[in-house]
This record gives C-alpha cells, structure tokens and sequence, in this order.
C-alpha cells in the first residue's frame, strides 16, 4: 500500500508542482531544452537508487527517490522557464464567467479523458476476466 501512495504522490505533484510550465518550451518548439532537464534528472534518480540499495538496502528509501527527483525535476523547469521565458509570467485576475467558462471546458476535457480511457480499458478487462475463469475452470478441472 506505501508503494502505491509514493507512486500517486509522484504522479500528483508532477501535475500540481509546476507541472503547466512545461507548456512553455512545447510551444516554443525547444524541447531540448525540457529533454536536458529531464536526462539530468534519471541520472540523479537512477544513481541515488543504486546509491541508496547498496548502503542501506532499503526498497522504500529506493522507493522515495521517485518523488523527490521528480521534485527537483519540476523544480528546475520553474527556473529555466522563468529564466528564457520572463515575458510569459502569470497575472491578472480572471473574471466570474471566464472561470466558469475555464471550468466547464476542463471538465469536458476530464470527462472526454475518462471516457477514452475507459473505452480502451473495458476491452482488456473482459480479456483479463475470461483468462482468468478460464484458468480458474482449467484448476478446477471441469
């Protein structure tokens, strides 16, 4: 169970941490700059972790390396978008309608996601449910 709260933990703050900065280089077309960052940061995290498992021989400290790099690694996107991209820095006050109007269409888009994603995963659980009948049936030996 901790292992599955470390992996959503890393997973929610890669969303929540700065995660919309990301879009600036995107659209800029420089995702060099974004593949730079991101091949510091598996080095870090992969020499961390064996660094951690030899010394102490842990698999939730080698687990914990996850989140943080990833930490570091939202991190420094904030810095170098701030630092190329100071011209693209939020501000202002958005009014009622265009919050709810942002609102409504994220929602669209949530519930679009949710859909595609359930469509394209019902297929792989009937296949699961019958494999997994039928090796229960061929256990049985019925």
């Amino acid at each position: 169970m901790l292992c599955y709260q470390v992996f959503l933990f890393d997973s929610l703050i890669g969303y929540l941490l700065y995660g919309y900065k990301t879009v600036v280089p995107q659209a800029f077309q420089r995702l060099d700059q974004l593949t730079v960052i991101d091949m510091v940061s598996l080095i870090v995290k992969n020499a961390s972790q064996i660094i951690l498992v030899l010394l102490f021989r842990n698999y939730y400290l080698y687990l914990l390396v996850i989140p943080a790099v990833t930490i570091l690694r939202n991190f420094g996107i904030a810095y170098m978008v701030d630092k190329r991209y100071p011209l693209y820095q939020p501000s202002g006050k958005l009014t009622k309608e265009q919050i709810h109007d942002l609102l409504t269409r994220v929602k669209g888009i949530a519930i679009g996601k949710v859909c595609i994603t359930s469509r394209n995963g019902i297929d792989s659980m009937c296949l699961s449910a019958l494999f997994i009948s039928a090796f229960h049936v061929a256990a049985d030996g019925r």
